[in-house]
């Protein structure tokens, strides 16, 4: 596991920037940018997501954090007819949550049902889901989170399988 300043030394030096280099681009001098890569200071919280953007790395991968994957694959767990999709909609604070067993929206896919839907989720409607190929990703042994849409009316929709 590897410090902080480590992170950004290392990071630094990838992308071929000196101390230096790297302090103009932030608006700090290099004795600064020295300090962190000694573990003798901290950046302001404000400069983290500039370093990264900087560096060409996330803010957590500057501080070792592992994330957990968003999407895992998984073929001998899964029973399907268990397999549930957890649609998230966020909407000017108001949450809305719908959970589907899969085997509902394959009979569906399969009688040539359509998805019908007057609401709008970020631009896209339920219908606008490949249904197919999310049927076919979670039968082969694919969990997590497989859309997410960010509207630009601020609407977050988040499909995913458990």
């Amino acid at each position: 596991m590897s410090s902080f300043g480590e992170k950004i030394c290392e990071s630094r030096h990838k992308c071929g920037l000196t101390q230096d280099q790297l302090a103009e681009r932030l608006g700090v001098s290099a004795q600064a940018v020295s300090k962190w890569e000694r573990g003798e200071s901290m950046p302001d919280s404000v400069l983290l997501p500039i370093i990264a953007k900087e560096l060409g790395v996330s803010i957590d991968s500057l501080f070792d954090i592992e994330k957990e994957p968003i999407v895992e694959y998984q073929p001998e767990k899964r029973d399907f007819n268990k397999t549930v999709l957890r649609i998230h909609v966020d909407d000017d604070g108001e949450r809305i949550n719908v959970n589907l067993p899969l085997v509902l929206i394959k009979t569906i896919v399969e009688v040539g049902l359509p998805f019908e839907s007057d609401v709008t989720f970020g631009g896209a409607n339920l219908s606008a889901l490949d249904w197919p190929a999310i049927i076919n990703m979670v039968e082969s042994g694919v969990i997590g989170t497989l859309v997410t849409i960010d509207g630009d009316d601020g609407t977050h929709l988040v499909v995913e399988v458990v």
